[in-house]
């Protein structure tokens, strides 16, 4: 997802031809690599997913492994296409990534507010937790 939020963002610079190039060549490069990788047994879902099997700690090791790996790829991926940008376009990019977490924020904040008011309407008015209205308590 790392490279996902910078391509995003990058299709809304104006690249050159000869950028738009390396940037294919690039993605041809983790092409290849992703397939290479794709040869690997995957992991065993019935083993990671059993905390009691023999295997699950290396089962584990190896998820964490395989996520690293990946997180390093993207993260190698990023830094190749930032390095193709010009320093005026890499100002561009920053703006444009900014907006793009505010955008999330709000989103989020928006979500969030949601999750709030559908709990309050589960809560019902009282906050009593039945929906039916203040209780009464005789005493």
């Amino acid at each position: 997802m790392l490279v996902g939020a910078l391509l995003r963002q990058v299709r809304q610079l104006d690249l050159s031809d000869q950028q738009r190039e390396r940037m294919r060549d690039l993605f041809a490069q983790q092409r290849k690599q992703r397939q290479s990788n794709a040869s690997r047994p995957s992991i065993d879902v019935s083993v990671i997913g059993d905390p009691g099997s023999r295997g699950y700690a290396k089962a584990v090791q190896d998820a964490k492994n395989r996520a690293a790996e990946r997180i390093q790829r993207q993260s190698e991926l990023a830094t190749q296409i930032y390095g193709v940008l010009t320093s005026a376009q890499k100002r561009q990019l920053a703006t444009l990534l900014a907006a793009d977490e505010v955008r999330m924020q709000q989103r989020e904040q928006r979500m969030q507010q949601m999750r709030e008011r559908r709990q309050q309407r589960r809560s019902g008015p009282s906050g009593n937790g039945t929906g039916n209205g203040p209780s009464s308590s005789a005493g």
